[in-house]
């Protein structure tokens, strides 16, 4: 996905003068959305599973999948624009990239109602942490109530954690949340890589 990173139309996020851009296939800065298939990732790098999650997704989902990059993130400084200019040219001329500033997914479902968000079960699990949350509990009863609100669901992929491989059905989900997320089977999907694993190989 070719970028000029001075004009980009995701410099405006950077700028604060913007929560989103949508890049591709539709014309640079159309900010609408009607309930897409939102794949959310800091993508560094992107590699083959996320490949084989997008295409798993769209073909479960009958829709198309739309890529997100935040450049803010709970757990990670704001990205540089020289990184979201990188991460944006390892996208394919027909891929469809959002650049937005959604740190966490009450952010997302409020920019992207009846979104449903591809997602590995190691999100999943960093979604119900109460750590996460200013008010703890209360908080995270809030952001999920407001998640469901919006309509947004999730589909689920396994991954390796500190626990084995885990999926969805393995963790204990409140009933309002375990009601909008579908489980993607190891048989269906299970590729071990990771993006952090790539990271350290290349160092």
């Amino acid at each position: 996905m070719s970028s000029d990173s001075k004009n980009a139309p995701w410099q405006r996020i950077l700028e604060g003068m913007a929560r989103a851009v949508r890049l591709g296939q539709v014309p640079q800065g159309n900010e609408e959305f009607k309930g897409q298939l939102v794949f959310p990732g800091a993508f560094n790098p992107i590699h083959e599973g996320h490949r084989i999650m997008a295409d798993i997704a769209s073909q479960h989902c009958k829709r198309p999948v739309e890529f997100e990059l935040s450049v803010t993130n709970v757990d990670k400084p704001p990205l540089s624009s020289e990184e979201v200019d990188q991460r944006i040219q390892q996208f394919e001329k027909n891929d469809v990239v959002w650049v937005t500033r959604t740190a966490t997914f009450r952010d997302k479902a409020r920019q992207f109602p009846a979104a449903t968000f591809i997602v590995g079960v190691d999100t999943l699990q960093r979604i119900l942490d109460v750590g996460y949350y200013r008010q703890g509990e209360k908080g995270r009863e809030k952001a999920l109530e407001e998640i469901c609100h919006r309509d947004c669901r999730f589909l689920v992929f396994g991954r390796v954690t500190s626990a084995g491989f885990q999926t969805a059905e393995d963790l204990s989900l409140p009933v309002g949340l375990a009601d909008r997320c579908q489980t993607i089977s190891a048989e269906q999907f299970r590729v071990d890589i990771s993006s952090t694993e790539i990271r350290a190989q290349k160092g």
